[in-house]
């Protein structure tokens, strides 16, 4: 599902653009009984690029979408620090994609979604403040001001 994610990003010109285009996915193999189809990146990322493509994170508490989005983070820092500000970007942009949760808003969830929207909130400034950072080196402005927006 992680790839037609990408695929609604991707902009378009307008309806008929898309409506002229078939696609056909073909070649692409099996998996063993065994594989969960995980890859570990290059650099050690072993989270799928979408949290509803990881195995068991769409159940599991949200202490272990955050300690995964702080992972990605610390991928991130340490790809800022060696200068590549683009494979900073993608690990900043994995680790929001982490953190984002869609909030039930029932009354027996209250207290609890509650204290995860706080730590959400903690935990999502410095992952917006470092994609402001890395869009800034690249030169892409516009979207620092918008992250810095919304970390504001």
């Amino acid at each position: 599902f992680g790839l037609l994610r990408e695929v609604e990003g991707v902009a378009r010109e307008g309806r008929e653009a898309w409506e002229a285009a078939a696609a056909t996915v073909a070649g692409c193999g099996e998996l063993e009984p065994e594989d969960d189809g995980l890859v570990v990146w290059p650099g050690g990322d072993p989270f799928a690029r979408w949290p509803q493509d990881h195995p068991g994170m769409v159940r599991a508490p949200y202490a272990e979408r955050v300690a995964a989005a702080r992972f990605l983070r610390g991928l991130g820092n340490a790809a800022f620090g060696q200068g590549d500000a683009e494979a900073a970007l993608e690990k900043y942009e994995k680790a929001a994609r982490y953190l984002d949760k869609k909030w039930t808003r029932k009354a027996e969830d209250w207290e609890r979604e509650r204290a995860e929207k706080q730590v959400q909130a903690r935990e999502m400034v410095p992952v917006l403040l470092n994609l402001a950072a890395c869009c800034l080196r690249l030169r892409r402005f516009r979207e620092c001001v918008s992250h810095c927006d919304r970390a504001h």
